[in-house]
Protein backbone atom coordinates (compact mmCIF):
# COMPACT_ATOMS: atom_id res chain seq x y z
CA UNK A 1 0.00 0.00 0.00
CA UNK A 2 2.72 2.53 0.66
CA UNK A 3 4.47 1.85 -2.51
CA UNK A 4 0.98 2.25 -4.41
CA UNK A 5 0.89 5.85 -2.35
CA UNK A 6 4.42 6.57 -3.18
CA UNK A 7 3.53 5.57 -7.29
CA UNK A 8 0.85 7.80 -7.25
CA UNK A 9 2.62 10.70 -5.36
CA UNK A 10 5.50 10.55 -7.64
CA UNK A 11 3.26 10.22 -10.96
CA UNK A 12 0.91 12.80 -10.45
CA UNK A 13 2.65 15.37 -8.51
CA UNK A 14 5.61 15.04 -10.07
CA UNK A 15 4.44 16.22 -13.52
CA UNK A 16 2.39 18.94 -11.92
CA UNK A 17 5.31 20.25 -9.86
CA UNK A 18 7.34 20.55 -13.17
CA UNK A 19 4.87 21.87 -16.01
CA UNK A 20 3.82 24.43 -12.82
CA UNK A 21 7.46 25.42 -12.11
CA UNK A 22 7.70 25.95 -16.09
CA UNK A 23 4.19 27.74 -16.19
CA UNK A 24 4.95 30.13 -13.95
CA UNK A 25 8.70 31.31 -15.03
CA UNK A 26 6.89 31.38 -18.65
CA UNK A 27 4.06 34.02 -17.54
CA UNK A 28 6.46 35.96 -15.77
CA UNK A 29 8.75 36.53 -18.59
CA UNK A 30 5.59 37.73 -20.52
CA UNK A 31 4.12 39.71 -18.14
CA UNK A 32 7.57 41.31 -17.82
CA UNK A 33 7.60 42.23 -21.64
CA UNK A 34 4.07 43.58 -21.67
CA UNK A 35 3.74 45.68 -18.75
CA UNK A 36 7.44 47.46 -19.69
CA UNK A 37 4.82 49.43 -21.59
CA UNK A 38 3.38 50.52 -19.05
CA UNK A 39 6.42 51.23 -16.81
CA UNK A 40 9.03 52.09 -19.15
CA UNK A 41 7.21 54.39 -21.69
CA UNK A 42 3.71 55.79 -20.37
CA UNK A 43 5.03 56.67 -17.05
CA UNK A 44 7.43 58.97 -18.63
CA UNK A 45 5.12 60.99 -20.45
CA UNK A 46 3.92 62.35 -17.30
CA UNK A 47 6.69 65.27 -17.60
CA UNK A 48 6.16 66.01 -20.90
CA UNK A 49 2.47 66.57 -20.62
CA UNK A 50 2.57 68.63 -17.32
CA UNK A 51 5.44 70.56 -19.14
CA UNK A 52 3.30 71.29 -22.25
CA UNK A 53 0.15 71.95 -19.29
CA UNK A 54 -1.63 69.41 -21.24
CA UNK A 55 -4.63 68.34 -19.58
CA UNK A 56 -6.06 65.32 -20.41
CA UNK A 57 -9.47 63.94 -19.34
CA UNK A 58 -10.49 61.70 -16.65
CA UNK A 59 -11.50 59.29 -18.70
CA UNK A 60 -8.24 58.69 -20.18
CA UNK A 61 -6.70 57.80 -16.94
CA UNK A 62 -9.27 55.64 -15.61
CA UNK A 63 -7.24 52.84 -18.30
CA UNK A 64 -3.92 53.39 -15.60
CA UNK A 65 -6.83 51.87 -13.24
CA UNK A 66 -8.27 49.40 -15.04
CA UNK A 67 -4.45 48.07 -15.63
CA UNK A 68 -3.82 48.17 -11.85
CA UNK A 69 -6.71 46.19 -10.81
CA UNK A 70 -6.03 43.43 -13.35
CA UNK A 71 -2.49 43.23 -12.36
CA UNK A 72 -2.81 42.95 -8.83
CA UNK A 73 -5.90 39.88 -9.38
CA UNK A 74 -2.90 38.29 -12.06
CA UNK A 75 -0.35 38.66 -9.31
CA UNK A 76 -2.78 37.55 -6.48
CA UNK A 77 -3.65 34.14 -8.45
CA UNK A 78 -0.05 33.65 -9.44
CA UNK A 79 0.89 33.43 -5.67
CA UNK A 80 -1.66 31.48 -5.29
CA UNK A 81 -0.67 28.67 -7.11
CA UNK A 82 2.99 29.54 -6.28
CA UNK A 83 1.97 28.71 -2.85
CA UNK A 84 0.19 25.13 -4.14
CA UNK A 85 3.42 24.36 -5.70
CA UNK A 86 5.06 25.20 -2.64
CA UNK A 87 2.47 22.87 -0.76
CA UNK A 88 3.18 20.25 -3.73
CA UNK A 89 6.74 20.26 -2.73
CA UNK A 90 6.16 19.60 0.75
CA UNK A 91 4.28 16.54 0.03
CA UNK A 92 6.89 15.23 -2.52
CA UNK A 93 9.23 15.93 0.79
CA UNK A 94 7.11 14.07 3.13
CA UNK A 95 6.03 11.12 1.27
CA UNK A 96 8.70 9.31 0.82
CA UNK A 97 10.43 9.99 4.18
CA UNK A 98 7.68 8.11 6.16
CA UNK A 99 7.52 5.44 3.06
CA UNK A 100 11.35 4.50 2.98
CA UNK A 101 13.49 7.14 4.31
CA UNK A 102 12.86 6.97 8.58
CA UNK A 103 15.69 5.46 9.47
CA UNK A 104 18.11 6.70 6.72
CA UNK A 105 19.53 10.11 7.22
CA UNK A 106 22.07 9.78 4.22
CA UNK A 107 18.66 10.05 2.12
CA UNK A 108 16.63 12.34 3.39
CA UNK A 109 20.28 14.79 3.46
CA UNK A 110 19.98 14.01 -0.48
CA UNK A 111 16.51 14.50 -1.38
CA UNK A 112 16.42 18.34 0.97
CA UNK A 113 19.74 19.59 -1.01
CA UNK A 114 19.11 17.94 -3.81
CA UNK A 115 15.75 18.13 -5.15
CA UNK A 116 13.76 20.63 -1.99
CA UNK A 117 16.56 23.37 -1.76
CA UNK A 118 16.85 23.65 -5.91
CA UNK A 119 12.78 23.27 -6.61
CA UNK A 120 11.96 25.89 -3.53
CA UNK A 121 14.62 28.61 -4.32
CA UNK A 122 14.48 27.94 -8.39
CA UNK A 123 10.78 27.24 -8.60
CA UNK A 124 9.23 28.58 -6.14
CA UNK A 125 10.91 31.32 -3.91
CA UNK A 126 12.42 33.54 -6.98
CA UNK A 127 8.87 33.74 -8.66
CA UNK A 128 7.11 34.65 -5.32
CA UNK A 129 9.74 36.97 -4.21
CA UNK A 130 8.79 38.66 -7.86
CA UNK A 131 5.69 38.45 -7.70
CA UNK A 132 5.42 40.60 -4.40
CA UNK A 133 8.24 43.04 -5.69
CA UNK A 134 5.62 43.15 -8.96
CA UNK A 135 2.70 44.06 -6.59
CA UNK A 136 5.25 46.85 -4.70
CA UNK A 137 5.92 48.49 -7.92
CA UNK A 138 2.41 48.41 -8.64
CA UNK A 139 1.45 50.53 -5.57
CA UNK A 140 4.18 52.61 -6.35
CA UNK A 141 2.96 53.19 -10.18
CA UNK A 142 -0.41 53.92 -9.14
CA UNK A 143 0.88 57.05 -6.43
CA UNK A 144 2.35 58.32 -9.38
CA UNK A 145 -1.05 58.34 -11.47
CA UNK A 146 -2.51 59.75 -8.61
CA UNK A 147 -0.35 62.58 -8.39
CA UNK A 148 -0.74 63.02 -12.16
CA UNK A 149 -4.51 63.15 -11.54
CA UNK A 150 -4.20 65.88 -9.25
CA UNK A 151 -1.72 67.87 -11.15
CA UNK A 152 -3.66 67.08 -14.29
CA UNK A 153 -6.45 68.80 -12.59
CA UNK A 154 -5.07 72.24 -11.83
CA UNK A 155 -4.29 72.83 -15.62
CA UNK A 156 -6.24 74.91 -17.71
CA UNK A 157 -8.38 73.74 -20.53
CA UNK A 158 -5.99 73.03 -23.22
CA UNK A 159 -6.02 75.92 -25.86
CA UNK A 160 -2.55 75.99 -26.98
CA UNK A 161 -1.68 75.88 -31.23
CA UNK A 162 1.01 73.23 -32.18
CA UNK A 163 2.72 73.53 -35.87
CA UNK A 164 1.31 70.98 -37.88
CA UNK A 165 4.74 68.56 -38.85
CA UNK A 166 5.60 67.30 -41.85
CA UNK A 167 4.05 64.61 -43.13
CA UNK A 168 1.97 64.76 -40.20
CA UNK A 169 -1.22 63.11 -42.19
CA UNK A 170 0.92 59.47 -42.93
CA UNK A 171 1.35 59.51 -39.38
CA UNK A 172 -2.05 59.87 -38.28
CA UNK A 173 -3.12 57.67 -40.95
CA UNK A 174 -0.97 54.78 -39.76
CA UNK A 175 -1.83 55.12 -36.09
CA UNK A 176 -5.96 54.79 -37.60
CA UNK A 177 -6.29 53.20 -40.07
CA UNK A 178 -2.95 50.86 -40.82
CA UNK A 179 -1.26 47.87 -39.16
CA UNK A 180 2.19 48.86 -37.84
CA UNK A 181 5.67 47.78 -35.67
CA UNK A 182 6.04 50.56 -33.26
CA UNK A 183 9.87 50.62 -31.89
CA UNK A 184 11.05 52.37 -28.55
CA UNK A 185 14.34 52.05 -27.56
CA UNK A 186 14.53 51.81 -23.33
CA UNK A 187 17.97 52.28 -21.79
CA UNK A 188 18.82 50.15 -18.82
CA UNK A 189 22.69 50.36 -17.98
CA UNK A 190 23.46 52.82 -20.36
CA UNK A 191 22.21 50.25 -22.85
CA UNK A 192 19.27 50.50 -25.18
CA UNK A 193 16.93 47.84 -25.36
CA UNK A 194 14.36 48.12 -27.91
CA UNK A 195 10.44 48.05 -27.10
CA UNK A 196 9.08 46.53 -29.62
CA UNK A 197 5.02 45.58 -30.77
CA UNK A 198 3.02 44.96 -33.67
CA UNK A 199 -0.53 47.24 -33.82
CA UNK A 200 -2.82 45.11 -35.61
CA UNK A 201 -5.81 47.68 -37.16
CA UNK A 202 -8.12 44.62 -36.07
CA UNK A 203 -7.42 44.62 -32.47
CA UNK A 204 -6.78 48.68 -31.80
CA UNK A 205 -8.22 49.26 -28.30
CA UNK A 206 -9.38 52.80 -29.08
CA UNK A 207 -11.36 51.31 -32.27
CA UNK A 208 -14.83 50.04 -31.63
CA UNK A 209 -17.65 49.48 -34.43
CA UNK A 210 -15.45 52.03 -36.47
CA UNK A 211 -15.65 54.46 -34.01
CA UNK A 212 -12.73 56.01 -32.38
CA UNK A 213 -12.60 56.13 -28.47
CA UNK A 214 -10.94 59.43 -27.75
CA UNK A 215 -9.70 59.10 -24.22
CA UNK A 216 -8.45 55.63 -25.33
CA UNK A 217 -6.41 56.92 -27.95
CA UNK A 218 -5.37 58.95 -26.10
CA UNK A 219 -3.88 56.88 -23.67
CA UNK A 220 -2.59 54.95 -26.56
CA UNK A 221 -0.59 57.95 -27.61
CA UNK A 222 1.48 58.58 -24.12
CA UNK A 223 5.13 57.56 -24.41
CA UNK A 224 7.95 58.62 -23.94
CA UNK A 225 8.40 60.96 -26.90
CA UNK A 226 12.36 61.79 -25.82
CA UNK A 227 13.80 58.74 -26.93
CA UNK A 228 13.09 58.29 -30.34
CA UNK A 229 9.78 56.55 -31.46
CA UNK A 230 10.01 54.56 -34.73
CA UNK A 231 6.91 53.42 -36.91
CA UNK A 232 7.30 51.24 -39.32
CA UNK A 233 11.38 51.95 -39.16
CA UNK A 234 10.20 55.46 -39.27
CA UNK A 235 11.35 58.12 -36.55
CA UNK A 236 9.12 60.51 -35.59
CA UNK A 237 9.66 63.57 -33.10
CA UNK A 238 7.95 64.30 -30.13
CA UNK A 239 5.59 67.20 -32.03
CA UNK A 240 4.12 64.73 -34.00
CA UNK A 241 2.14 62.98 -31.34
CA UNK A 242 1.75 66.23 -29.16
CA UNK A 243 -0.18 67.30 -32.66
CA UNK A 244 -2.33 64.41 -32.64
CA UNK A 245 -3.18 64.90 -29.13
CA UNK A 246 -4.35 68.57 -29.89
CA UNK A 247 -6.62 67.17 -32.52
CA UNK A 248 -8.11 64.81 -29.50
CA UNK A 249 -8.92 67.40 -26.99
CA UNK A 250 -10.09 69.87 -29.40
CA UNK A 251 -11.89 66.78 -31.51
CA UNK A 252 -10.92 67.97 -34.54
CA UNK A 253 -11.94 66.05 -37.66
CA UNK A 254 -10.22 63.23 -35.42
CA UNK A 255 -11.97 60.72 -37.64
CA UNK A 256 -10.73 62.05 -41.33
Amino acid sequence: MSDTSFIIVLSVFLPILIVGIILIHFITYIHTKKTSNIYNLKIKSKKTMLSQSIRLPKETFNNFYIFFRKEKIYLSLLIALILFLFLLNIIMILEPYFIFWKNDKKAIKWSFYWISIPIFIFGIAYPLFWSIRELVKINKTKKIIDEWVIQNEKLPQWNKQIEKPLDYDKFKNIILYEDFVIKIPVFKDSKAHFYTNKILNSRKHFIKDNKIDIPKLLYFLLFDYDSGIQINNATYSKEYFLFFIDECLNNNSINN
